[in-house]
């Protein structure tokens, strides 16, 4: 069975697969904004009070999330982690970061931090060099 009847239109079949796999994906990422909610990472907790610093990591997410075309399929140091993609595309699609999720944010950008540009770096951990900076 074709899952196009033709070109244009897909056949009701198909129709009902891509909405529940659509369900499931929202649920997916309502899941992940729930988890960056409940627990604050204390290490990054004073750092992610900031405001300049959230709107700074938010744009590190979306660079990071940018990079991660493969969503971290392969391991090649281009984009998140493994351990931080699906966090860091959530993340990098949300319009504006409260404290907690900041504060997830932090962590996950500090681990690929050599890979933002430096003027996010130096906005964000407070210096350019990748080696440096703030230590969680």
């Amino acid at each position: 069975m074709a899952i196009l009847d033709n070109v244009d239109q897909p056949t009701a079949r198909a129709a009902r697969i891509a909405a529940e796999l659509v369900t499931e994906v929202e649920a997916m990422i309502a899941a992940v904004i729930a988890r960056l909610g409940k627990e604050r990472i204390i290490e990054w907790w004073d750092r992610a009070g900031d405001e300049g610093v959230r709107i700074a990591v938010l744009q590190a997410c979306r660079v990071l999330s940018g990079l991660d075309e493969d969503r971290a399929a392969i391991r090649n140091g281009i984009g998140w982690s493994a351990a931080h993609s699906h966090v860091g595309h959530v993340v990098a699609s949300l319009s504006e970061l409260d404290q907690t999720q900041a504060s997830h944010a932090l962590r996950a950008v500090w681990t690929n931090r050599k890979q933002i540009p430096v003027e996010l770096r130096e906005r964000i951990f407070e210096t350019p060099a990748p080696e440096l900076g703030l230590t969680p």
